[in-house]
């Protein structure tokens, strides 16, 4: 848990800039969605750490100097604890969401996600005793799982145009191997040239990139193994030539910037190329839209079960979902 808060940005917070907190109800749920969103992957952060409070004191021991800390250390515990045990009300929590969905914009998804991390902060306080176990205020709160979001789903052509319109080959090369591949964005940039298998025609996953390192995959059913096409195979062997990092070890899509150290930056790539050359070819994607690498593996299982015709049971084998 330690690891996983020193790459959050938590690590990048001061004492005072946490904990100089009113903590009126408003202010206090606007912290937690604060945190919950300083690190890619905070649900296991808060899982397997302490309350969060307590996790980031250990951690500023380890990053401030001592007198620092302990200046602050009685304060900031005590501030926290009254905020959690008393601070907000159901009610108020209630009324923060709504205010999430039809003023922020989050989809109800989201803000379902972000109760059950505040809710989990809670148990986890209740555990330790620093919170009382009646004071729980969300448990009464509901959320909604339905969101109205609808996925950009690219035709085959498009995703042919999007490919013309990429002039670096790399780029094209994860486009490709992502649009016929379905795999999810975490798995196509973990993958090594040794995962490749060229006599089987297909491709092994077994991890994804997760916190800048190798991680498991997303669940069981994940680890398996996608097919090949002999023309993603084709031009995947065309691509080892080319690149500097062709062993069984190197990265297969690699920042050149950091010398293969590291697989490319989605998230740079994306914002950078990937929507840039999409609306280059027509493609409507308004500002703030979701549109990303994911969007490609959403298309081919919308391609293959509505136009193809592909059972939907073989598709969701294909995808690797585990149900």
């Amino acid at each position: 848990s330690d690891e996983l808060l020193l790459q959050s940005e938590l690590a990048q917070l001061s004492l005072a800039r946490l904990f100089r907190l009113t903590f009126r109800p408003f202010e206090a749920c606007e912290q937690f969605r604060m945190i919950v969103g300083s690190a890619e992957n905070i649900r296991r952060t808060l899982r397997d750490s302490y309350i969060y409070a307590e996790a980031a004191i250990q951690l500023w021991y380890r990053t401030y100097p001592k007198e620092t800390v302990e200046a602050h250390l009685t304060a900031a515990r005590s501030l926290v604890e009254e905020a959690l045990a008393s601070g907000i009300k159901p009610i108020e929590i209630q009324r923060y969401f709504k205010h999430l969905n039809a003023d922020m914009g989050l989809a109800w998804p989201t803000v379902s996600k972000i109760r059950g991390i505040m809710l989990r902060v809670y148990k986890v306080g209740i555990l330790h005793q620093r919170v009382a176990a009646s004071s729980n205020p969300v448990l009464a709160v509901e959320t909604r799982s339905k969101t109205n979001y609808r996925a950009i789903v690219l035709s085959p052509k498009q995703t042919l145009a999007i490919l013309q319109a990429l002039p670096n080959v790399l780029h094209r090369m994860l486009v490709l191997t992502t649009g016929a591949t379905a795999l999810r964005a975490s798995e196509v940039l973990a993958l090594r040239w040794a995962d490749i298998l060229w006599e089987e025609s297909r491709i092994r996953v077994s991890k994804r990139w997760s916190m800048g390192k190798d991680g498991p995959t997303k669940n069981e059913a994940s680890d398996g193994f996608v097919p090949m096409h002999s023309v993603l195979a084709a031009f995947l062997g065309e691509w080892q030539t080319q690149t500097p990092h062709g062993k069984d070890t190197d990265f297969v899509f690699p920042s050149l910037r950091r010398d293969g150290k590291v697989p490319l930056s989605p998230a740079i790539f994306v914002a950078d190329h990937l929507r840039k050359a999409a609306k280059s070819t027509g493609i409507a994607i308004e500002d703030g839209q979701r549109f990303g690498l994911h969007n490609l593996r959403h298309s081919l299982s919308n391609w293959l079960v509505n136009k193809a015709k592909v059972e939907p049971k073989t598709v969701q084998g294909m995808l690797r979902h585990s149900r």
